[in-house]
């Protein structure tokens, strides 16, 4: 996943989707890779705004009939 106009490293990048995926908190994500809490507050911000506009552009597909809604295992 990329973020547009992020001035951090790629590491950091990636190193902060980790504990965005992991569920930690972004002040606690900042301490553990060594970058100011507002930039990972900032960081998980984008995150979750692009991971909700994944979602919709899928759930329009299936709206729109582009996609099957998924069926549950039985």
């Amino acid at each position: 996943m990329y973020i547009k106009h992020c001035k951090s490293r790629r590491n950091k990048q990636f190193e902060l989707m980790k504990y965005f995926i992991a569920g930690t908190t972004a002040r606690t994500a900042a301490s553990l890779v060594g970058i100011y809490r507002n930039t990972a507050v900032r960081f998980f911000r984008k995150l979750r705004e692009k991971v909700a506009q994944l979602k919709m552009g899928k759930l329009e597909m299936v709206v729109m009939g582009g996609l099957e809604p998924p069926t549950p295992a039985l």
